[in-house]
């Protein structure tokens, strides 16, 4: 079979979709994988990156709501805002 890596390094026989992925039996995730998940990113942008740039999670539930996605919205934007600072 001469399959291709797509850009995410899965080849084209191989590519799932997320939901195929979360059905499979050896793949789970819970709301506490998620929020350990976003916990260690968080940790280390806050090492990592300019003071400033990433609101407590307090402030990020006022701001965008309690959900995960709220979350890492907030922590790619501070990401971002860290690359613009570190570019200027």
């Amino acid at each position: 079979m001469n399959a291709k890596p797509t850009s995410s390094g899965v080849t084209d026989a191989e590519s799932e979709s997320f939901e195929d992925l979360l059905a499979l039996p050896w793949v789970t995730t819970s709301a506490e994988d998620l929020d350990e998940a976003l916990g260690l990113i968080r940790m280390a942008i806050e090492l990592t990156c300019p003071a400033g740039v990433l609101p407590s999670r307090e402030m990020v539930d006022g701001l965008y709501g309690p959900e995960p996605i709220r979350e890492a919205e907030a922590l790619a934007k501070a990401i971002i805002a860290t690359v613009e600072k570190l570019t200027e």
